[in-house]
Formats: structure tokens, sequence, C-alpha cells
């Protein structure tokens, strides 16, 4: 008689747990899916893979994500955000000669005062790194998450996407100097001569703060602008959610001119003369400022997160195809472009990063 009890109990559990759906695998991986689906899916495009990324992130599962790119008189220095690190290449030999690890949340980086610096999101540091000894010099403390990124004089400023706040870190010091309150969501900056420019993703604005007295004013730029960069006497604003770029007056801010491009521009340059613009989905297009016309560039397919200037070179950073790209703006090309997937992988890219250098059997 217990055997029967046992029998009948056990099959009125597997009906319980069919009718309630326990349990198929068909369930389970649909379920899944819902869990793992990007909550920006719909808009069809991305902000800005930097903002997304989490503590606790798997940095093995993306091989390569160039977030940031900065230049100095011998050096290429490249944020990753998939592998955490700083990644250094030679300007002469356009070869990788090493990496700094600073965490996965890696993300703008700049060069000043003799020390490369890098925004670390999950830790709110800025971290500095000592080019000479490739290592981590010093960390500068924040409130929130440091995003973008850019260096003038003995000046770093970065944004803080987090608090809604834009940085101005002395160089020379390690300190934080000064805090500034701009719009929703800032991500990056340009400063110059008597205003700084910061872009505020989260609420269609650009921030115009008074060297002079520290103030911020906000003004309109469109749908989610993104980057900011200063040339031909204008300020020039990738209106992202447009698929445009966004001519600024200098002096007020007033839009001048809304200029089409490609599907939701990103990375902003100003060199050669022209205005330099690079989207997500991998065009590329110049901008003529006496015409304010835009022209596709031919044979230039990459998707541009950030840009440095270096003469009539700029260095690009496509974060999709794990590359760094060298376009020459004289000759309106691609140059060369620096594959950091030769290295496999994170893992692998780390541990040969990490090992000592070889002996010097010359001495």
């Amino acid at each position: 008689m217990m055997w029967l009890l046992a029998a009948v109990s056990l099959a009125v559990v597997a009906f319980l747990f069919v009718v309630l759906g326990g349990g198929s695998d068909t369930d389970q991986i649909a379920r899944t899916d819902v869990v793992g689906e990007s909550p920006d899916a719909s808009d069809g495009a991305a902000d800005d893979s930097a903002d997304e990324d989490g503590p606790g992130a798997n940095p093995f599962l993306e091989p390569f994500e160039p977030d940031s790119v900065a230049v100095d008189a011998t050096s290429i220095w490249v944020s990753d955000s998939a592998c955490g690190v700083v990644v250094r290449i030679d300007k002469a030999t356009e070869e990788v000669v090493g990496a700094v690890d600073v965490g996965i949340s890696a993300s703008g980086v700049a060069v000043a005062a003799g020390s490369v610096w890098v925004g670390t999101r999950d830790e709110s540091t800025v971290t500095r790194i000592d080019p000479a000894r490739m290592q981590v010099a010093g960390l500068v403390a924040v409130p929130g998450a440091p995003l973008g990124l850019t260096a003038v004089g003995n000046d770093v400023w970065a944004t803080d996407s987090r608090m809604g706040e834009v940085y101005r870190i002395d160089a020379t010091r390690g300190a934080l100097e000064d805090t500034v309150q701009v719009g929703d969501r800032p991500h990056s900056v340009a400063i110059g001569a008597s205003t700084v420019w910061v872009t505020n993703s989260g609420d269609d604005t650009v921030s115009m703060i008074s060297v002079a007295t520290g103030r911020a004013t906000e003004v309109q730029a469109g749908w989610s602008p993104l980057h900011v960069v200063l040339g031909a006497g204008s300020a020039w604003v990738t209106d992202s959610g447009d698929g445009a770029v966004r001519r600024l007056d200098q002096n007020t801010g007033a839009t001048e001119a809304v200029i089409g491009v490609g599907v939701w521009p990103h990375a902003l340059a100003y060199a050669g003369g022209y205005v330099w613009v690079g989207t997500e989905t991998g065009s590329f297009w110049r901008i003529d400022p006496s015409t304010n016309e835009a022209t596709r560039v031919a044979d230039a397919e990459f998707t541009s997160i950030d840009t440095a200037v270096d003469g009539n070179d700029i260095w690009i950073a496509d974060d999709s195809g794990g590359t760094v790209v060298k376009f020459d703006a004289s000759a309106g090309e691609v140059e060369s472009v620096v594959d950091l997937n030769e290295f496999g992988d994170c893992e692998t890219f780390l541990d040969e990063a990490n090992e000592p250098p070889p002996p010097n059997i010359s001495a």
C-alpha cells in the first residue's frame, strides 16, 4: 500500500509541475532571452558602451572594445572598456608596446602633465598612469562615474554621467579642483578660451560653462547629443538621435545649422580645416565649414566612438571592430589600422602585457 501512495504522490507532483509551467527546456530558454535583452535594443542604437558596463561584467566576453583615444609626442593611448586596460601604441611603428590594467570600467583617456589619465567609472576614480614605468601612479576620487576626459595644459576635465557634473582636476597635483553641475548624463567636453562645452545626452542639451565665472548655461542641441568639438569659429555637436551634426554659435550657443549625416553619429574631430564625424553604424563623413555640406568618405567603414587629433592625423577608436584607425585628414583616406584582435582575447593579452621585459643582452 505504501508503494501505491508514493506512486500517486509522484504522479500528482509531476502533473502540477507541468500545469504550473515548471519546466521545459524551451521555457527556460525563453525566460533567459527576455532577461538578457538589452533595455536599449528598441531604439536601434547604443549611447556609449562605456555607460552600460556595470560592476561584475565579464571582461572576457567581448575581446576588445576601444573606448577612448589620446595622443602624446610618441604614443597613442587607448582605453579598452572590455579588457579594462589602457593600451600604448608606438606612434612610429604603430605597434602595441604595452598596457596597464586599470579595471573593467575603463572609459575616457587623456594626457596631461606628463601622465596619462583614465576614468574608471565603477570605482569612482580618475586613474593616473606613469608612462615611464607603465604603472598606476595614483587615483583621484570623484563622487560618481567619470566618463569622458579632455585635457588642456595641466587641467583634466571629466564628465560624470551618474552625478550630472563636470570635474576639473589639477594634473600637476593630482587633486580635484572644481565641480560644476551641468545637465543629465553629461558625455563629452571641449575646452575653449572662454567657454567649456559639455554635451548632456540625457536631457538633449549642451552646457556652456563660463571660464570666468564657472557658471553653466544650458542650450538645446537636438536629440541625445554625444560629442562636441571646436573649430572654424563654432562648436560642433553630434545630434545623435537625429542623425545630424549641429553647428552652434560659439558665443550664444544658438544653432546655426543642422547637417544630416549617417545614422547615430558619435565621434567628432576638427583637422585639416574640416569637421570629421563618424557614426556607430560604420560611416565616416567630412563637413566643409564654408558650406555646411557633408560628404561621405569612401572606403572608410568603422564604428567611431572617440577620436584624437595629431596634426593632420586622426586616430579613431573603433569599438565594434576592436581596432584603432589612423585617418589622414589631408588626403581624406584611411592610412592604417592597428588591430587589437591579433592578441586573441583579453586574458591572453593581459598575460603578455604583464610579463616582465626581456633582459638587455646588449649590456
